[in-house]
Parts: structure tokens; sequence; C-alpha cells
């Protein structure tokens, strides 16, 4: 099997470039990276459903879509 390489599998550090991203789903630790949160609070916010996920085997992920959507109206917001 070989490894993903490129832009899509490069990791998103900043709202900016995960809207430039063309990948369908962000990690655990980007999405706390991104929120300057830590794991065991995102995890509380996905179990109550605050925080979009889907499961592939034993690992979540979070849709990009989904996640940067949850963000609209602060973009709006800090444009205005």
């Amino acid at each position: 099997m070989t490894k993903n390489t490129g832009p899509a599998t490069e990791p998103v550090h900043d709202l900016e470039s995960l809207r430039r991203s063309g990948r369908l789903t962000i990690t655990v630790d980007e999405a706390c990276t991104l929120l300057g949160v830590d794991r065991r609070t995102l995890y509380k916010a996905m179990a109550a459903g605050e925080i979009p996920e889907v499961r592939v085997q034993a690992r979540r992920l979070i849709p990009r879509l989904k996640f940067l959507r949850l963000f609209e109206d602060v973009n709006n917001e800090v444009a205005a």
C-alpha cells in the first residue's frame, strides 16, 4: 500500500488553509489545533453533536465542509 502525499494530505493549521484544501476530512489533532482545545474537549463536543464526525473503522474524522460551516457566521461578522 502506498502512502498518499501532496497537498491533499498536508496538515492544516488555520481556517484559510483548510478552506483551500481539497480534502474531505480533517483529523482530530488538526481540529484541536484550529479550535485551540485539547483532544478530550473535542471528543466531548463530538459526542454532544456539536462537532460533526465520521468514523472509519476505529478512526474518527471530521468532515471539512461541515466543520467550516460552523464558522461561516463568525467570518461574516469579522468581514463586516
